[in-house]
C-alpha cells in the first residue's frame, strides 16, 4: 500500500497546500518507502524523515540522508519551530512519540496516516492518534486486514487479542464494514495488476467477494502459459509439496527453510534455461 499512501498524501497537499501530515508505518523499511516516494515533489524544508535516536546512518537509504537530522552522530529533531514548518513527517508508529515528547499539539497535523496498519498492533497505531489527534484530525488507515497480520511472539499477548489489528478490529465492526455497503468510510482498491485470474480467483472468492478485477499485463501475467512443467499448460500455478525443516540463524527472528529455497531455485534455473521464456532474476 505504500505507493497509494504517497499518491494520497500527494493528492492532498496538491489541494490544501497548508496540510500538515504525520506518515507512519510500522517498520523502518516500509516507512522509507514512502519518504522515497514522496522525495520527487517535496524538497528538504517540506519533508522531513523522523528516525529513533538508536537507528544507525547505514541503515538510511541514501536518498533519504537530506532529509533526515543529526546531532552528536545521532539522529534527532531539529528545533520545534524549525519542525512545525514540515508539509509532512515520515516515521514508524513506535517513533510517532517523539513529535508529541518535543512539544507537538494535538491537532498540529491535520491529517495522520498509518500504512500497512493491518501488519500493526492496535498499540502502535494508538501512539499517533492518542498523542497528537484532536477531533479536526483526519485519521487514514491503508492496509489489507485479509493478509499478514500483527506478529505476536507472546501468549499472553496473543489472548489478550493482540493479534487482531487495529484495522482488522475496525472492518469487522457495522460502521467500516465495506463489505456490507459503508462505502463513506472505506475505500477499497479493486484492481489487481499482479496476478494472473488464475492465481487471484480464489482469495478473490473466498476473501474479497468477488470484487476485485485482474487487470495486469497480459504479456506479464501470461508470460508463462505454455511452460511445459505447467501440469496444466493454460494453469499458470505448480503445487509441489516441501518436506522441510523451518530454521533461524543465532537470536534472529526470522525462518528460513533450506529446502524449500532450494526447490525454488531449481526451478528459477529451469525456467532460465527454458529460452523461449524470458526470466531475469
Amino acid at each position: 500500500m505504500h505507493s497509494a499512501s504517497a499518491a494520497w498524501i500527494s493528492a492532498i497537499l496538491h489541494h490544501n497546500p497548508n496540510a500538515r501530515i504525520l506518515a507512519t508505518a510500522p517498520s523502518n523499511s516500509a516507512a522509507d518507502i514512502i519518504a522515497e516516494r514522496l522525495i520527487s515533489g517535496l524538497n528538504t524544508d517540506e519533508l522531513f524523515r523522523l528516525y529513533a535516536p538508536s537507528r544507525f546512518k547505514n541503515q538510511v537509504p541514501d536518498q533519504l540522508q537530506p532529509y533526515t537530522f543529526m546531532r552528536e552522530q545521532h539522529f534527532s529533531t531539529p528545533p520545534i519551530t524549525i519542525f512545525k514548518r514540515f508539509k509532512v513527517v515520515v516515521c514508524t508508529c513506535v517513533s510517532a512519540s517523539i513529535p508529541y515528547g518535543i512539544g507537538v499539539p494535538r491537532g498540529h497535523f491535520s491529517h495522520i496516516f498509518v500504512d500497512e496498519a493491518g501488519q500493526a498492533t492496535e498499540p502502535e497505531v494508538m501512539i499517533s492518534i492518542k498523542t497528537l489527534a484532536d477531533t479536526r484530525t483526519n485519521i487514514v488507515l491503508s492496509g489489507d486486514p485479509k493478509q499478514l497480520g500483527p506478529i505476536i511472539r507472546s501468549g499472553i499477548a496473543r489472548k489478550l487479542g493482540l493479534e487482531t489489528s487495529y484495522l482488522e478490529r475496525l472492518m469487522n465492526s457495522p460502521m467500516y464494514d465495506a463489505i456490507g455497503g459503508h462505502r463513506r468510510t472505506v475505500v477499497k482498491l479493486i484492481k489487481n495488476f499482479r496476478s494472473h485470474p488464475a492465481i487471484l480467483n480464489f482469495p478473490n472468492n473466498k476473501f474479497y467477494a468477488g470484487d476485485l478485477e485482474a487487470c495486469g499485463d497480459k504479456h506479464v501475467i501470461d508470460a508463462y502459459i505454455g511452460y511445459p512443467k505447467l501440469p496444466s499448460g493454460n494453469f499458470p500455478i505448480i503445487f509441489h509439496a516441501v518436506k522441510g525443516k523451518d530454521d533461524r540463524e543465532a537470536t534472529s527472528p526470522s525462518f528460513f527453510n533450506v529446502d524449500e529455497i532450494t526447490q525454488v531455485k531449481e526451478y528459477i534455473k529451469a525456467l532460465r534455461n527454458e529460452h523461449r521464456f524470458r526470466t531475469s532474476t
